[in-house]
């Protein structure tokens, strides 16, 4: 094989990420490249029942290392997660990123790059909050608080998984 990606599709909308995951998957299957697409029922992120706000619990490697295996490309719908008995979960607004992170930390690797919209971190989301105000400077440990109490990223998983976030 060439080249492996993994692309994680953001849950603007928990209905649309799927169908968004489908349609990417056609338009790169269009250009001869072996893509599939996994979407929550599949992608071996089991959480909790808190549906909006689903805490993953564990992680199974297996469905996105068989798909590499046979596919150059692999699509997940960010935020897609299935709770104990099967029934499909989300992990919550903007929750692509944690995604990227899981399954970066799924296949071993040691570092998840992360393209945002956002350049740093700041008081409030800028595209939400007109008047957020960008942090010039802060300590791994504040954002990790911050996301303990409901800030975007949830790093307290992603502390757990031993992944960089670029």
């Amino acid at each position: 094989m060439l080249f492996q990606r993994l692309v994680i599709l953001p849950p603007t909308y928990h209905e649309f990420s799927g169908l968004s995951a489908c349609l990417l998957d056609a338009a790169v299957s269009c250009l001869g490249i072996p893509v599939t697409s996994l979407n929550g029922y599949v992608l071996g992120i089991p959480t909790n029942s808190d549906f909006g706000r689903a805490s993953v619990k564990s992680v199974d490697p297996q469905p996105i290392r068989a798909a590499l295996q046979e596919h150059d490309i692999v699509i997940a719908a960010g935020g897609q997660t299935i709770d104990q008995s099967g029934r499909l979960t989300f992990l919550g607004r903007n929750s692509s990123d944690l995604t990227a992170v899981v399954t970066a930390a799924m296949r071993g690797e040691q570092a998840c790059q992360i393209y945002s919209d956002v350049k740093s971190v700041y008081t409030a989301d800028p595209n939400l909050v007109p008047g957020a105000r960008l942090f010039p400077k802060i300590a791994y440990r504040t954002i990790v608080q911050m996301s303990r109490h409901g800030a975007k990223g949830r790093l307290s998983l992603v502390e757990k998984l031993y992944v960089s976030v670029v």
